[in-house]
């Protein structure tokens, strides 16, 4: 359940609520809570922004080998990101810093920490209409959760460990704009840093336990976590025709390098095509 308020004049420009409960056929629970409102005054050329975030997540995962023992996790995040941006007819900067405390319980074990990362952007047409160069080095702290990662994989097991990824900066430079008049591109080159990046595990067969769940026969996955540096390059082609139909291509290298182990489960590339279709003024689908 969620809420959004948004707000367009004044200093306070809106919030938004989203609570969430999740839950298994395990006994594992889950609820996380997210509040983020957002605060700005607009001068001359001039805008002046804060960003807060509030995230609770705390989950319960019982493991029903070990007589009941409940792992627990529970973790509390709170960030502020205040940022000016200078802006003109042709470009536009914004200089930031954000600040994230976390607060955090790993088993009755205390994970707190506290964490600065830039929040820096900046855009300039240097052929207007036509050529944009864009660059940035932006960060952040996000909260890893059950249901997100059954979401992304339904196959993790309910035994998993829980902790947040540290973003500690991602450095990109781009360029987009278009090629002719229905034919437009962004092509960008990434460097990322992230302290505690979830990866995805096999978990292997015990054939010492006498008692098996039904996702213990080497049939699931865990999660692990690492210091991971990801260089990234993107590029995608977005062709308009008659603008009623799009079609979009893009494609992505990665290419990783981990402190302590072997990178796990993370795609070397990546390739998309979609297209979008407007029947009607009402009606409208894609692929």
């Amino acid at each position: 359940v969620g809420m959004k308020f948004e707000n367009y004049d004044g200093l306070f420009r809106g919030v938004g609520l989203n609570y969430k409960y999740f839950w298994d056929e395990y006994d594992s629970k889950e609820s996380r809570f997210i509040l983020t409102p957002k605060f700005n005054i607009e001068l001359d050329r001039t805008t002046i922004k804060l960003d807060v975030k509030a995230d609770y997540l705390n989950t319960e995962f019982a493991d029903r080998l070990v007589n009941g023992a409940k792992n627990k996790y529970s973790y509390f995040i709170i960030a502020a990101e205040p940022s000016v941006e200078f802006s003109d007819e042709n470009y536009s900067v914004q200089l930031g810093v954000g600040l994230s405390y976390i607060n955090g319980t790993s088993n009755e074990t205390n994970d707190n920490s506290f964490v600065v990362y830039p929040k820096i952007k900046a855009n300039v047409d240097l052929v207007k209409n036509i050529v944009m160069a864009y660059a940035g080095a932006e960060g952040g702290v996000s909260n890893n959760s059950y249901a997100d990662f059954a979401e992304i994989n339904p196959y993790i097991s309910p035994n998993l460990t829980l902790a947040p990824t540290k973003q500690q900066y991602n450095i990109y430079a781009g360029l987009k704009g278009k090629l002719y008049h229905n034919i437009s591109y962004n092509v960008r080159a990434s460097y990322i840093s992230e302290d505690n990046k979830a990866m995805f595990v096999t978990n292997e067969i015990n054939p010492t336990l006498q008692t098996k769940e039904v996702y213990m026969n080497g049939n699931s996955f865990g999660v692990m976590y690492d210091m991971v540096n990801t260089f990234n390059l993107f590029g995608e082609l977005n062709l308009n025709f008659s603008d009623a139909v799009t079609i979009g291509i893009s494609g992505e290298y990665n290419s990783y390098n981990a402190d302590l182990n072997n990178v796990y489960n993370l795609p070397d590339a990546k390739v998309g095509a979609k297209i979008h279709a407007d029947f009607t003024k009402q009606w409208y689908g894609g692929l």
